[in-house]
């Protein structure tokens, strides 16, 4: 009986010990599509299609995520992901995002980054914490990827 008992709990404790071991790389941030604008009391609400790439050869589950976002060096909000999305292994996905802007961030850096929207084209930071879920385990994976961002 005790015999039994040590096996079941090897077989069910041996897939944690190797899942939780296992490094995950950060997801990398590509592209933001279909940036919409709209205005509310004191912010703006900004909402984008956020393509990304998984480099890991795992499939996750996003539960959470901190992500601060920055636009030519200045603050300007969290993103904010929707509830628990799946993210394939080795493979491009996209999940619409949205940022509440408040109008005192923009209006700090605003002459910086109002300069570089009229040219079409500004460097953008994520920079934060995403909580992921795989088989048994969660991680938390650190976020912080630079792109430039094209205005059409």
């Amino acid at each position: 009986m005790l015999h039994r008992t040590l096996v079941y709990l090897t077989l069910i404790a041996l897939p944690l010990l190797l899942t939780s071991c296992h490094k995950l790389d950060s997801i990398d941030f590509k592209k933001l599509n279909n940036l919409n604008i709209e205005q509310n009391k004191g912010s703006l609400l900004v909402t984008a299609n956020v393509e990304m790439y998984n480099p890991n050869n795992r499939k996750f589950v996003i539960e959470t995520a901190d992500i601060d976002v920055y636009v030519e060096d200045t603050y300007i909000g969290k993103l904010q992901l929707p509830n628990e999305i799946m993210i394939p292994a080795k493979a491009n996905f996209s999940a619409t995002c949205s940022i509440n802007v408040k109008m005192g961030n923009m209006l700090l850096g605003g002459l910086s980054v109002m300069g570089k929207l009229r040219k079409g084209e500004v460097n953008a930071r994520f920079a934060g914490t995403m909580k992921v879920r795989f088989m048994f385990a969660s991680k938390t994976l650190k976020i912080d990827n630079i792109q430039k961002i094209k205005i059409e």
